[in-house]
């Protein structure tokens, strides 16, 4: 099995170093590191060089696309490994990653799709808030995001790669239509990806804001998820959106440190809802200018 790590950057100067010493300590190492880098105007280029040396068979693509779909294609494009693991620039993982997903392959050898689990680590109040919220249990029908994928390259190939017509929710949109095509997917549950959070309302607004833009083109208004549909009747409902984020502030009181999140879990969760409503409703108009 020869595998290829592909990681999509811009401007990811800040946390770039977290994910290179994480994917150089790697208790099982992969075949080759390709770092697809999105015109990165700070140091992220110049810190992925300095790890040539631990990390053998490096390669650094240079594009200007502003697209992470049309990055994950140029990335496993040029792969020359069987099999993809898709981790983003701001996450960074653990020494067994690699391992634990050949370890869930080898118990399922007639898959081809695999997913790892999103964890948020944090620092400060806000952060701590935002994973409460956003940090997700595994359910049925969890769906890993890109930066958590392991596939083979056969299964790239046979869906025509991501879709690159797809500003956000290509990689919901991948898993989807390897579940429809008949590719079912397997959650290795010991494979744990560690995403940065957000850290103030306006990133948590850009975040949701695009995630409805991409649930809209993904799904369309009429197949979007039962959850995004109630979404968009609580936001309707103006009330109900108050009553939501009450409840659901109430119904975190026990995770939180301190009394005083709960006011940070309101707005959080308040922001959420409005954000992905207004990004669904509003993506069709919006994307003729992205």
């Amino acid at each position: 099995m020869k595998i290829s790590i592909i990681s999509t950057v811009k401007n990811e100067g800040k946390t770039i170093n977290k994910l290179l010493k994480s994917l150089s300590n790697q208790s099982v190492y992969p075949s080759e590191f390709i770092f697809v880098n999105d015109s990165s105007k700070d140091d992220t280029k110049i810190k992925i060089q300095r790890y040539k040396k631990k990390l053998r068979n490096l390669k650094i693509i240079d594009v200007s696309t502003s697209s992470i779909s049309c990055n994950r294609n140029i990335g496993v494009k040029n792969s020359k490994g069987d099999w993809i693991i898709s981790i983003d620039g701001g996450c960074y993982i653990g020494k067994d990653y690699v391992k634990d997903l050949i370890s869930c392959f080898n118990k399922n050898p007639d898959k081809i799709l695999f997913g790892a689990l999103t964890r948020i680590p944090y620092k400060s109040s806000f952060e701590h808030c935002y994973s409460i919220l956003i940090e997700r249990k595994l359910t049925k029908g969890y769906l890993p995001k890109g930066h958590a994928l392991f596939f083979k390259k056969e299964l790239w190939e046979n869906l025509k790669g991501f879709n690159e017509k797809l500003k956000t929710a290509e990689d919901t949109d991948f898993v989807i239509r390897a579940k429809n095509k008949g590719y079912p997917l397997v959650i290795c549950g010991k494979a744990v990806v560690f995403w940065k959070p957000r850290g103030n309302l306006k990133e948590v607004f850009s975040q949701f804001y695009r995630y409805g833009m991409g649930d809209r083109n993904a799904f369309g208004i009429k197949n979007l998820p039962l959850k995004s549909k109630l979404n968009l009747i609580i936001t309707l409902l103006f009330p109900l959106s108050l009553v939501h984020a009450l409840m659901i502030s109430f119904k975190n009181l026990y995770k939180l440190k301190s009394i005083f999140s709960l006011g940070t879990i309101f707005l959080i969760d308040l922001t959420k809802i409005f954000s992905y409503s207004i990004g669904v409703l509003s993506s069709k108009l919006i994307n003729k200018n992205l």
